[in-house]
């Protein structure tokens, strides 16, 4: 058997090469954990909350999130079909007009952003004996909201199904 001679100069560029390669590899891995850190630096986390308090029943909408929260929709939900608004779900649950509409408070979310901390209200109406038919009925509302990141990241936020996905 011969003994076949490597050229210095050959033995050189073959490590050249492989430094190379794993120079790359390395590039990419770094690449990879910076966009990740990235979206961890601007993850919204929305949460609806229901509350109780000297004002009466509201829903208070907030980004327990770092990054800002971009609200593209939101649906309502009673009794599994969507409402097309807080004033007819209102008219029919105050048939006998029990409630003066200067008690009620409506905010839309649809197409805002909700900064990291910021607490938005959504829907708030006196508690009282009159109005406790009507606060049992809205505490039935499903709200499901799409919100995205400032990197264009989606997730559903389902209020019944207490999940984001």
């Amino acid at each position: 058997m011969e003994k076949t001679k490597i050229d210095k100069s050959t033995l050189v560029n073959v490590v050249a090469i492989v430094l190379s390669v794993l120079a790359c590899v390395i590039s990419l891995y770094e690449a990879n954990i910076m966009s990740a850190q990235q979206k961890a630096l601007v993850w919204p986390h929305l949460r609806l909350d229901d509350n109780f308090n000297a004002n009466g029943y509201s829903v208070v909408a907030s980004n327990n999130g770092v990054g800002p929260c971009i609200i593209n929709s939101m649906e309502v939900v009673y009794h599994g079909k969507p409402i097309d608004s807080y004033n007819n779900l209102l008219s029919q649950l105050n048939k006998n007009q029990v409630i003066g509409y200067e008690n009620i408070k409506i905010n839309k979310l649809n197409n805002t952003v909700l900064k990291n901390g910021e607490e938005r209200l959504l829907f708030q109406i006196a508690l009282n004996d009159s109005t406790q038919h009507i606060v049992n009925e809205l505490r039935k509302l499903n709200y499901k909201i799409q919100y995205a990141s400032v990197l264009d990241e989606y997730w559903l936020y389902d209020k019944k199904k207490a999940m984001v996905t």
